[in-house]
């Protein structure tokens, strides 16, 4: 059993998040695999998650990326939206999709949306069949098939998330701003990326894992359940089909049972700890990748991150910890950025704070007038 420290594991994770030395752009695809997917909970945030781990990155990037199918949007992990890269995505969904439209299911019928776990199947071929010439808006379909409803328009877009957690549709190019996804468009997914082989679903499980631990890792199935939203004891048969592949770390400080791919060793020997700072988004897939969250924050900053009605803050990173938390709103003809800190910062990591506030306006092209306090 190899050991290292809980500082080693944050930086181990930094370092494969390109957090610590950021990717070239022409790396960009590589870095969002590398992290198993952005969090797509909002155009602005998605896009500052790669900004934060890729230098010289053009805010058009993700878009343009979506629109020639090299990264695919859908709900995938949680049951939420992220965008992952389409070849990562052809894993994720027959790996996810079982326990995804099984919690779905429990959730819909519980709440009385529909009378049985197959009630809305019925409507898939019409779907289906709207969705043949084009890629179309959540409007667009309900012109082409508007299902008998007092509201059409929440149970269509339910259909189609129950379609897209089954593989059939994914998202297509989203309509307005790079940082604000005014209108979300629908595509046959057979249509949108034809000739994709989707992988053997145990197979896929297994592959999933592994690269979660890679991006995550060393974890705890408990931590891996959380982040894709399936039980623990689901998790657990996907880690025993694998376990001649992993390794189990001893971390001081958190509890047993934090595993790793056996070819992760040798890095934590080499990591060495670096001052740094980033500017995280809501949501960033970091903060959102285990349930444990100790090597980032304490619990009087998880408080402060994790908040009620499932917001999750932006953070300010400092050394690995989450140190302060922030917000950046339109305010007139500029935007404000409000930062949050929980302590004060010496004169190096202030710097390193008004750098990343620079690179932030020069990525966005926003006028940013930024407002920064301890607490």
């Amino acid at each position: 059993m190899s050991r290292v420290t809980l500082e080693q594991l944050a930086y181990h994770n930094l370092e494969r998040h390109s957090l610590i030395d950021r990717a070239p752009a022409v790396d960009a695809i590589r870095v969002v695999e590398d992290i198993c997917g952005l969090n797509a909970q909002g155009a602005l945030n998605y896009n500052l998650s790669l900004w934060a781990r890729v230098k010289g990155l053009s805010n058009e990037i993700i878009r343009d990326a979506i629109r020639d199918k090299t990264l695919l949007r859908s709900w995938f992990m949680r049951n939420t939206v992220h965008i992952m890269t389409t070849e990562q995505a052809f894993v994720a969904r027959p790996a996810l999709r079982d326990s995804l439209v099984q919690e779905w299911n429990r959730w819909t019928v519980k709440t009385g949306s529909k009378m049985s776990p197959d009630s809305w199947t019925v409507h898939y071929d019409e779907v289906l069949a709207a969705l043949t010439d084009r890629p179309l808006s959540m409007s667009e379909l309900l012109d082409r098939y508007s299902p008998s409803s007092d509201n059409p328009r929440r149970i269509i877009s339910r259909i189609v998330r129950e379609m897209s957690l089954k593989g059939l549709i994914c998202n297509a190019e989203p309509r307005g701003l790079w940082y604000h996804d005014a209108e979300q468009t629908y595509a046959d997914i057979r249509r949108w990326v034809p000739g994709m082989t989707k992988a053997e679903q145990s197979e896929a499980k297994g592959n999933l894992m592994i690269d979660y631990l890679r991006a995550y890792g060393p974890a705890t199935v408990q931590d891996y359940a959380y982040w894709t939203g399936m039980r623990v004891s689901a998790a657990r048969e996907v880690m025993k089909g694998i376990e001649s592949e992993l390794v189990e770390v001893e971390v001081s400080g958190p509890k047993g049972g934090l595993y790793a791919p056996i070819d992760m060793l040798p890095k934590f020997e080499r990591l060495e700890v670096v001052p740094l700072v980033r500017l995280l988004p809501k949501f960033d897939a970091l903060i959102m990748g285990h349930r444990d969250k100790t090597r980032f924050m304490d619990e009087a900053a998880r408080k402060r991150v994790f908040l009620p009605a499932a917001e999750v803050s932006a953070t300010v990173l400092v050394d690995g910890r989450v140190e302060g938390v922030w917000v950046i709103k339109k305010d007139g003809d500029a935007w404000k950025l409000t930062i949050k800190l929980f302590k004060e910062l010496d004169e190096e990591h202030r710097d390193m704070l008004d750098n990343e506030i620079k690179r932030m306006k020069e990525f966005t092209g926003f006028e940013i007038r930024e407002e920064v306090s301890d607490v």
